[in-house]
């Protein structure tokens, strides 16, 4: 869990299991598995990737997505400080997290596995709601894309490091290049998908 292993999730062509000290779990002997989403392109890659990877599954898999609150996202934004957000942003994004909870949910069915969404609002520390949803569903491995620092304030990177740097779950972690990788080996049917590779 240090920084030798996340320095090889950040050039690593193929996903990462971070296990804590203790655990010994394997994915697809689970019975319930969390996926947090920004509904990026990154995201979806990592998720298309982890059905593929999953070979059977009976359990639940949980899509969690936590929107920030217009303060964070001001903070974030590098504003500095709370400013009004207007309301057809929060339309848009409604909207948009639909649509994402949907494509995500579609691509689970065709594989036959069950999922359930979780919607968190007003959210100021993502991490820490990741953590909640965790312990609150009772989870025994989280899913997650890590990709590199680019700009926006939806930085799966630096979350992904901190959820398994808390060492309480298994992490199957999709780094930059294994998304990369698996972008450009896969264009046709990520077209499929409506993402761009």
């Amino acid at each position: 869990m240090g920084s030798f292993a996340e320095n090889l999730l950040t050039v690593s062509k193929i996903p990462i299991l971070f296990l804590p000290e203790d655990g010994e779990e394997e994915p697809g002997k689970t019975s319930k598995i969390l996926f947090p989403t920004d509904f990026s392109k990154s995201s979806l890659i990592a998720f298309t990737l982890f059905l593929n990877d999953l070979k059977s599954f009976q359990g639940d898999l949980i899509l969690f997505h936590a929107e920030l609150s217009a303060d964070t996202l001001s903070e974030s934004a590098g504003i500095g400080f709370a400013t009004l957000v207007p309301e057809q942003f929060w339309i848009e994004q409604d909207r948009l997290i639909e649509e994402g909870f949907n494509q995500l949910m579609h691509l689970a069915d065709a594989h036959g596995i069950r999922t359930k969404k979780i919607l968190r609002q007003n959210v100021h520390n993502i991490p820490r709601a990741i953590e909640w949803v965790a312990e609150e569903e009772r989870v025994e491995l989280i899913v997650m894309a890590s990709r590199a620092k680019s700009v926006g304030f939806a930085l799966l990177g630096g979350i992904a490091k901190e959820i398994f740097r808390m060492k309480r779950w298994p992490v199957w972690v999709y780094g930059p290049e294994a998304i990369r990788s698996a972008a450009i080996s896969a264009t046709p049917r990520l077209e499929c998908l409506n993402v761009s590779p």
